[in-house]
Formats: structure tokens, C-alpha cells, sequence
């Protein structure tokens, strides 16, 4: 196709003329400065093992042990169908290497690997654009890569996003190199990429698409043949998974319901109307239709965010210049726009490069976008479409150019609106992206520490690790304290769960129904029940809060956090008899059915089990211990154990009015951790109470003595109370 007038000579999609060496290695290095400084403040720690990174990890461990490809979180330690293994091989590389299966020791080997992996896909970037765009304009797709906050946000966890991401793009490189070593590496590389995510079909159907567009039918056959290997094995695999008898008899009886993410296939869980409230039952055609329809219509805002940033980010920066020009009232659900224009030029950039014979790029967004929206996920497509971001990057520069061309031989109106327009669209998407840049590292990156099995701490930061992850992570240091092993916990973070204390996890049963769900529970059988307030999910509050609530003769509450959530409950009793060694422990005499009493009556007045707060860490696992060494302080001191260690009083605690408000010692709680002038990210993580020996039964005869005090003073008030009382007394 000819070059329309008006266009500069060199076009954007043509490498271009020759240019000096030292400044074709200028700009690949300036990229890969701005990945190192990124990485920067990020090389400490483990890697980030929350969400769908402790799934890999778990799956990673039991391939390493030699248990096969199973979730040795759940009863039974069922074989995994639904996340492909390459992942989990590298992690279980790892592991073999280091000799260990410690998340904090391969966790900080882990996170040194995704460093380099991240650093050779912003290279990777800048080489595809380059391909395809001059110098400068292959510069600014590649710095909208690499300051793309999923690109640094996802390399800080472990999943598949970034590997995958970069395999995509190698994939592109090698398919288009002129020697037939490149294409054997395509090949290899497209492999590699249905093992890393499923997604990576949508890459095959574009490879084999572009062959039978160009009318190469015998190369077309090749290419299927090879794209179909690794996409029959991996269903072979689930076929086997699915007919054994464990799949069809479960160890539990909601163990492969189809809201089961975890532990079903993606196929079955879209089946779903809302995997995340099957209560609305199946999808039907209509359905189906009605879910494409409408996730159709939010793609062009999310190509914009895709090349941008988030639009919580957009909104922000928009309140902020609206209140900076005195009008803080602004409507916010205004960014839409831009953020739709910048999809529309997405999409007018993929649409000129297939005009132009460029078949590969588009064609592969194209089939990932089909595949994207028929699942009935919306609020992960952002994460979804960040494995797109360079191709995507690369067709929005692409657009932008020719747009320059276009203004060429233009009126001196229309040329000096059009700049000024491609201007205000360039200065958002670098301001949008900075702000995003700058509040995520100096608001929403938190200092954490870690405990390993040897007992040797380290410390690092984690992106949007809040109050709530900080006291959900608290929960757990307590329950890796108090447990059994064979007692089992159901939590919206089951593979976490599991890693941090070494107890089997399952989800808690999605059932909207208490009666149903508390039958569901009795099946497995859970013995601790956490109801927390993450955000990623409201699973716990909307399923398991119910049971608890509907129960409480049944389930009471053993830990509480200062903020209010987590709350822990315990089973009161083994449900069945057969399964108590499982259950993990019975109330054995008429003391201890009186002091559970106690416990389930005082709940709401007294903090549980005030005491001595040992550092476990994340890992868990660790006993409180040297407690004769703080009792020896304690009677020098002349004073009661907590106090010789500047715990709170009794009185203090109990009493919600007071100053401190709160125990000081749980952390996640920032207003608590500023009253007591610590900075919130320089608070360890801790676990949760444990009591020492000598100051049980004094303890508690004080803890009791006051709840039945505070219990007679506020019994009217608290028939009155709601969810509009004041932040102090909720703590």
C-alpha cells in the first residue's frame, strides 16, 4: 500500500535508516536504567506470595517434593488443572537448587530471578518497538512499558504475568528474524507461553492465522501441529484429572464445585454467571451473550489503562487538579473519556498496521481480547491486558506518528489543534503514570518483615500491603502459635494460609445459605473459621461471617484483631465424633466448659488471651519461648508479667474510651501504631497473645472480673448499637 501524502518518509513501521552504533545502545540502556532503578528499592525480601502467587508456590513445592502437580494446602492434596506447570517447574527449580521449600529463603532467590526476568523484558520491549518505530518514538513505547504500573506492580509477585509477558514478546522478535534458527526459537517460545497461561493460546491462533492470511498453507500446518501439542497435553491432563475417582468422590463435599477456582478449570468456573456469587447459577446463551456485550463496551477504557495507568490513579490526579482549581466537587467518573480516547488510538494504531501488512501484532490482540471477554472476570482485566501492554504501546506511538504525518501539508488551525491536542494526551498519560509511579512507592509500599524456619529475620517492602493484609498475616502468626497440625482453617487465602503455617486451608463454601454452608464445613472438617475485611475479595464477610453468626454455640471467637477484623472462630465441638482426631481438640472437663463460656460471653468486652505478644513472623510456627526470662524480669520489676514488659493494663485495654484505644502491640492498626509514636511500616509483624505459664489463672480471674463490670455497665447500650458508632468504641 502506498504511503499517503502528507507522511514523513520514513515510516513508522519500517526500522529505519541507519544510524550510528552508539546511539542505537543510547536508548536500550536508557531503558534498562529506569527498569534498574525501579528495582532498586525493591531487591530485600521474598518475593510476593499473596493471591495467586502462593497457589504457583504451593504447586511449585509439590512438584520440587516429588508429590506430583497437587495443592498440598488442600485435604487430600488434589492434583492442580487449572494454572499450566511451567511456572510452578521454576519455582520448583528453585527450591531444588536451595534445598529448601522455606517461601522466605526461595522466596528472596525468587525475587532476584523476577528482577532479571523483568530487566530483559523492558529490554525485549524497546528491541519490538524498535522493529517497528523510529529511534524516539520506539523510546517512548518502551517507557510506556516499563513505567506501566502493572509491569513493576506484577513483577513484585509471583505469578505468571511478567515470564509470560516476556516470552510473548521474544515470541514476536524471533518470528519475524530472517534466519531459520529464529523460527525454531518462535516455536520453542510459543510452547513455553501455553504453558505459562492459557492465554497463550490466543498467540498460537494469531501464528497460525498470519501463515493461511499469507496464503502459506504448508507453513500453516507446521505451525498448528506444534501449537496443538502442548494445548492437547495440557488437556489430556485435565480429562485424567477429571474421570479419576478422586475428582468425582472428593475429600470434601464442595472440594471441585464449580465456584472452586482454585481447584477447577477455567472452563468451569466461566460457567458461572459470577464465580464469586454462584448463588446466581450458570450461564445460559443469553448470558453469555449479555457478558460479551457488556465487557465489549469497557475494553476502549481499559486499552487506555493498559498504556496508562489504573483509573483509580486517573481519578485521583483529576480531585486533585480539581481541588487545586476550586472545585473539589468534580465529577470523577469523567476520565473515561481520555481513557477511552487513548483505547480508541489503541485500536486505530492496530488497524493501520494490518492495512499495512502487519498481520502478527494485531492479530494476536485481537484473538486475546476475544478470549478475554468471555470470561466473567471484569476487575481482572487490567491484569489480563498487561501482557499486551508493548503491543498495545507500540500501536498507540504507531497512531501517534502517523497522526503527526497526517497534520503535515494540514491548514495552520487544523495543524496547530491537532499538536496541541497530541500534546495534552501525551503530558496526561506522562503525568498520570508519574503520579501513579510516585504514590505507589512512597504511600503503598510497605516495610515488612519475615521470620524463616531458622529463625533469622529479614526485612523488605510490598506494594499495597495495608492495614488489613498486615492484621490478616497477624491472624495467622497466631494461629501457626495455638493449632494442632491436623486442625483445618477456612479463609478467602487458603494457599497463604498454608505456607505461613503449615495447616490445610480450603476456601470457605460460597453458599449464601448459613444451614448449607455450616453442612459444608462439618464436611471437611474445619476447626478454624476467619472472617477478614481483604479487599481483593469479600468472600469471608459475605459466606462465612453468617455461619459464624448464625452458629455462635457453635463457633466461637478465639482472636479478634484491634481493627476489628480478622476474627478467628473456633468449632466449640467435633461435629463428628469419627473425624475428632481431625477436629483437632474437645473440651475435656467442667473447668474448661466454664472458661469457653466465659470466653464466647466476654468476646465483645475483652481483647482474648492479653499476655506476652512473641515476634512469630509470617512463616509461624515459632512458640512463644524464654517466658521464665521474662518472669524473671517481671518479679525484679516488682510488677505482673505484661507490665514488666510495657504491655497496656488490664484496665486500659478493656476500657474502648480510652486514650491508647487498643491493644498497641496487634498490628495493621496505623491510628493505633501513630498513638503510640511508632511509624505503622516500621512495626514488625507480630503474632498473636500467647499467655505464659505462671500468670494463666491470675489472668484470667482479672480478665473475667472486669468483663462482668463492663458487662452490667453497658448491657442497655449495646441493644442500641450500629454501624454508625463512633471509629473508637468499633476498636
Amino acid at each position: 500500500m502506498g504511503e499517503p501524502s502528507g507522511f514523513p518518509s520514513q515510516t513508522s513501521l519500517s526500522p529505519g535508516r541507519k544510524v550510528p552504533r552508539a546511539s542505537e545502545r543510547r536508548y536500550p540502556l536508557i531503558v534498562l536504567s529506569i527498569g534498574i532503578a525501579l528495582w532498586l528499592p525493591r531487591l530485600h525480601g521474598p518475593i510476593d506470595l499473596r493471591y495467586d502467587a502462593g497457589a504457583y508456590y504451593v504447586l511449585g513445592t509439590a512438584l520440587a517434593s516429588g508429590h506430583g502437580y497437587r495443592l498440598l494446602n488442600e485435604p487430600g492434596e488434589v492434583e492442580a488443572v487449572q494454572y499450566p506447570p511451567l511456572l510452578p517447574l521454576f519455582i520448583a527449580a528453585h527450591q531444588r537448587v536451595l534445598g529448601t521449600s522455606d517461601p522466605v529463603v526461595v522466596g528472596r532467590a525468587l525475587r532476584l530471578s523476577f528482577c532479571l526476568l523483568s530487566l530483559a523484558y523492558a529490554v525485549a520491549a524497546h528491541a519490538l518497538a524498535r522493529r517497528y518505530l523510529a529511534e524516539v518514538p520506539a523510546l517512548l513505547a518502551a517507557l510506556l512499558t516499563a513505567l506501566c504500573l502493572y509491569s513493576y506492580f506484577l513483577s513484585d509477585l509471583c505469578f505468571a504475568e511478567i515470564p509470560f509477558a516476556l516470552v510473548t514478546t521474544l515470541f514476536v522478535l524471533s518470528s519475524r528474524g530472517p534466519r531459520p534458527w529464529h523460527a525454531a526459537m518462535a516455536g520453542l517460545l510459543g510452547v513455553a507461553s501455553v504453558l505459562l497461561r492459557t492465554s497463550g493460546l490466543a498467540l498460537l491462533m494469531a501464528w497460525v492465522a498470519e501463515s493461511v492470511l499469507a496464503r502459506r498453507f504448508r507453513q500453516a500446518a507446521t505451525r498448528t501441529a506444534l501449537a496443538a501439542l502442548p494445548l492437547l497435553l495440557w488437556q489430556a491432563h485435565i480429562e485424567r484429572v477429571r474421570s479419576a475417582p478422586e475428582y468425582r468422590q472428593p475429600a470434601y463435599a464442595y472440594q471441585r464445585a464449580p465456584y472452586q477456582y482454585y481447584n477447577v478449570s477455567y472452563a468451569e468456573n466461566a460457567t458461572l454467571i459470577d464465580p464469586f456469587r454462584p448463588e446466581h447459577g450458570r450461564a445460559t446463551a443469553a448470558n453469555l451473550l449479555e457478558r460479551v456485550l457488556d465487557n465489549l463496551g469497557s475494553l476502549p477504557p481499559r486499552l487506555g489503562e493498559a498504556v496508562s495507568a489504573p483509573q483509580r490513579f486517573w481519578e485521583w490526579s483529576l480531585y486533585l487538579v480539581g481541588r487545586g482549581l476550586g472545585a473539589p466537587d468534580v465529577r470523577l467518573d469523567r476520565v473515561r473519556l481520555p481513557m477511552a480516547f487513548l483505547g480508541v488510538l489503541v485500536v486505530a494504531g492496530l488497524v493501520g498496521m494490518l492495512a499495512r501488512g502487519e498481520r502478527l501484532i494485531p492479530l494476536y490482540v485481537i484473538a486475546s481480547l476475544a478470549l478475554i471477554v468471555l470470561t466473567p472476570w471484569p476487575a481482572q482485566f487490567v491484569r489480563y491486558l498487561a501482557a499486551l501492554t508493548p503491543f498495545l504501546a507500540v500501536a498507540l506511538v504507531d497512531a501517534g506518528v502517523r497522526w503527526l504525518g497526517w497534520l503535515r501539508g494540514r491548514s495552520r488551525r487544523i495543524r496547530t489543534f491537532g499538536l496541541l491536542a497530541l500534546a495534552a494526551l501525551g503530558a496526561a498519560i506522562a503525568s498520570v503514570q508519574l503520579f501513579a509511579l510516585a504514590k505507589s512507592f512512597r504511600q503503598f509500599h510497605a516495610k515488612v518483615e519475615w521470620v524463616d524456619a531458622g529463625g533469622r529475620a529479614s526485612a523488605g517492602r510490598l506494594f499495597y500491603y495495608d492495614a488489613a493484609w498486615r492484621a490478616f498475616e497477624a491472624s495467622l502468626g497466631w494461629l501457626a502459635v495455638h493449632a494442632q497440625p491436623a486442625e483445618i482453617v477456612a479463609t478467602s487465602a487458603p494457599h497463604l494460609a498454608y505456607l505461613r503455617t503449615g495447616l490445610k486451608a480450603v476456601m470457605p463454601p460460597l453458599e449464601i445459605d448459613p444451614q448449607r454452608a455450616q453442612q459444608l464445613l462439618d464436611s471437611v472438617p474445619v476447626v478454624y473459621l476467619i472472617v477478614d475485611d481483604l479487599e481483593f475479595t469479600d468472600m469471608s464477610r459475605r459466606y462465612a461471617a453468617p455461619v459464624a453468626e448464625s452458629r455462635p454455640d457453635l463457633w466461637v471467637p478465639v482472636y479478634t484483631a484491634a481493627r476489628g477484623a480478622p476474627r478467628i472462630y473456633k468449632r466449640s465441638k467435633a461435629v463428628d465424633k469419627r473425624r475428632s482426631s481431625l477436629a483437632g481438640w474437645r473440651m475435656g472437663s467442667a473447668n474448661a466448659r466454664r472458661e469457653l463460656e466465659d470466653v464466647r460471653r466476654l468476646a465483645p468486652l475483652v481483647p482474648h488471651e492479653l499476655g506476652v505478644l512473641p515476634e512469630v513472623g509470617l512463616l509461624g510456627r515459632r512458640r512463644a519461648h524464654r517466658v521464665n526470662e521474662h518472669e524473671e524480669r517481671a518479679a525484679a520489676a516488682g510488677r505482673q508479667g505484661p507490665d514488666a514488659l510495657g504491655h497496656t493494663p488490664l484496665a486500659e485495654l478493656a476500657d474502648p474510651g480510652s486514650d491508647r484505644g487498643g491493644p498497641p502491640q496487634v498490628t495493621g492498626n496505623s491510628e493505633h501504631s501513630r498513638r503510640d509514636g511508632v511509624d505503622d511500616d516500621d512495626v514488625a509483624l507480630r503474632g498473636a497473645p500467647v499467655e505464659p505459664p505462671g500468670h494463666v489463672s491470675q489472668r484470667r480471674e482479672r480478665t473475667r472480673a472486669v468483663g462482668e463490670q463492663r458487662l452490667q455497665a453497658r448491657q442497655p447500650a449495646r441493644q442500641h448499637e450500629s454501624d454508625d458508632e463512633p471509629a473508637s468504641r468499633r476498636a
